[in-house]
This record gives structure tokens, sequence and C-alpha cells, in this order.
């Protein structure tokens, strides 16, 4: 389930436990995703590499090669939230998981 990241497991457990609708809490999942990003990127982004020691421990070369997709598909993700009605959301992200848990 590579590139989910923590939102399917965030949004559900907002909505069970803090009782947010569907849309509230993929806003928050995406904030939590975005902040864990962060403070991963700020304790890191200095760190060598333990091989090569002239070398960072993040690849930006890749990092710069996924990111456009990325941006993509967050736009993609935004203008679904705006479009959609909650349910629909809801069945569209349940089919998504379990396309990927395959």
């Amino acid at each position: 389930m590579a590139g989910v990241g923590g939102g399917s497991i965030v949004t559900p457990l907002c909505m069970v436990f803090y009782g947010f609708v569907t849309k509230d809490a993929v806003a928050i999942s995406g904030f939590a995703t975005f902040a864990a990003t962060l403070a991963s990127f700020i304790t890191s982004f200095k760190q060598r590499h333990p091989e090569k020691k002239m070398c960072v421990l993040t690849d930006y070369g890749l990092t710069c090669m996924m990111m456009p997709t990325t941006l993509a598909g967050a736009e993609i993700g935004s203008l679904i939230l705006i479009m959609f009605p909650t349910p629909q959301i809801l069945i569209m992200m349940c089919m998504m998981l379990v396309g990927l848990g395959f």
C-alpha cells in the first residue's frame, strides 16, 4: 500500500473515534501526513548516507522526479473532495483501499 501514507489509517480513526464527517477527516488526515513529513524532513535533512559519506541520506534527485505526480494527485484529490458529496467520497475511498489491498 505504498503511496497511501497514513491517510488510510488516520481518516477512519477520525471518523470513528472523533465523529468527523468524511470531508473533515480527509482534511485532518492530509494535515497530519504533512506535519509528520515535515518533522521527518527537519530531523533528517542533514544526515549522511551510512555507506557514502559524501552524500546526504535523502535522494533529492528521486524526490524531484516524484514531486510532480504527488502534487498532481493532491490537486485531483482536492477537486474530487470539492465536487462529490460525502457518501460518494466514502465509497471511492473504500474501493481504492480494497483495490490497493489486492
